[in-house]
């Protein structure tokens, strides 16, 4: 103990052998024991179990990292783009002056937002618990995808990323109803695949949640060519477009803000991520009174932003409810 308080990086390096085996042999005791209670985190302590985390919460699905155009940040909190309508050409008579058609610019201002979480556990646990960093490690991806999934599909645009289905609910010009109120037909998925325009369809892609793809799925025989075979894996495609899942969409068939797809061309949905996240280890935590509790945690911070840099590449296929 002596050695390791003088030098708590290299002490143990100067134990002699003695030392190490009593090391070891208290070691496998308190592995064999465990302590801590359950609720905070015995439950990952190798008694008789598997300690790896089982994750019972829903989870989610998401494609946008897939589809969509991702940007790193080097520096700032902002990432800029340059939009613009582009240029229109005239047919004109033999000798005449050709008109001004230099394009009109825009630009696309995407903040990013801060994410970030915090897993403590006591010295008892990380003792006790092997790979507990690993599986803190796995904790926090799977935190970022349900968090992400949850902001690029309606993320208010001002404290979170931009979702898509809130930038495309802003702008009714890129609405496309159902003809009947809790209904969905296959007109309803060919209106809303006919709405968008000539530029993006080549590139388009329908994202919706899994009930809605079953949905498609469930129109019946007459339609097989024109969506997808029921017996075929969960709508790879409809109409002939990429058809992902997304688990924050609309299972319902009611309301307005019930979003049965959005179709469009997703290289224009931009996420930005800030170079510069980090999990950082904290050794040691303080308590109320500024001395050492006997934890450390780990501590998650990373930035992120998404928005539609135009939403004239997008379709929001909607139930008009009652």
């Amino acid at each position: 103990f002596e050695k390791v308080l003088r030098d708590p990086v290299r002490g143990h390096l100067a134990w002699s052998p003695a030392e190490q085996g009593a090391y070891r042999d208290v070691y496998e005791l308190e592995q064999r024991m465990g302590s801590t209670s359950n609720a905070a985190g015995g439950f990952a302590i190798p008694t008789h179990l598997d300690p790896t985390f089982i994750m019972d919460s829903v989870g989610t699905s998401h494609p946008f990292r897939q589809i969509a155009r991702v940007v790193q940040l080097g520096e700032g909190g902002t990432w800029n783009g340059v939009t613009t309508a582009g240029v229109n050409l005239s047919f004109d008579t033999e000798g005449a002056e050709v008109s001004d058609d230099s394009p009109t610019l825009g630009r696309a201002a995407i903040p990013v937002y801060r994410q970030q979480g915090f897993v403590g556990a006591s010295f008892e646990l990380i003792d006790d618990a092997p790979n507990l960093g690993a599986e803190v490690a796995r904790l926090f991806v799977d935190a970022v995808e349900v968090g992400e999934s949850a902001a690029f599909t309606n993320g208010n645009g001002t404290t979170a990323p931009q979702g898509v289905v809130t930038a495309l609910m802003a702008e009714s010009s890129r609405w496309s109803a159902h003809s009947t109120n809790s209904t969905m037909t296959a007109t309803d998925v060919m209106n809303a695949q006919q709405s968008l325009g000539a530029r993006w369809q080549k590139r388009a892609s329908w994202v919706s949640s899994l009930t809605y793809q079953n949905r498609v799925r469930a129109l019946g025989t007459n339609y097989w060519g024109q969506t997808v075979e029921f017996g075929q894996p969960v709508s790879p495609a409809i109409l002939g477009r990429p058809s992902y899942e997304a688990s924050n969409m609309s299972t319902a068939l009611s309301t307005i803000t019930n979003t049965a797809f959005v179709y469009g061309d997703f290289t224009n949905y931009v996420i930005v991520d800030r170079v510069g996240s980090r999990v950082s280890f904290i050794p040691h935590l303080f308590g109320d009174s500024n001395r050492p509790t006997g934890s450390s945690g780990w501590h998650l911070y990373r930035r992120v932003g998404a928005e539609c840099v135009t939403t004239t590449s997008f379709v929001l296929s909607y139930n008009p409810g009652a």
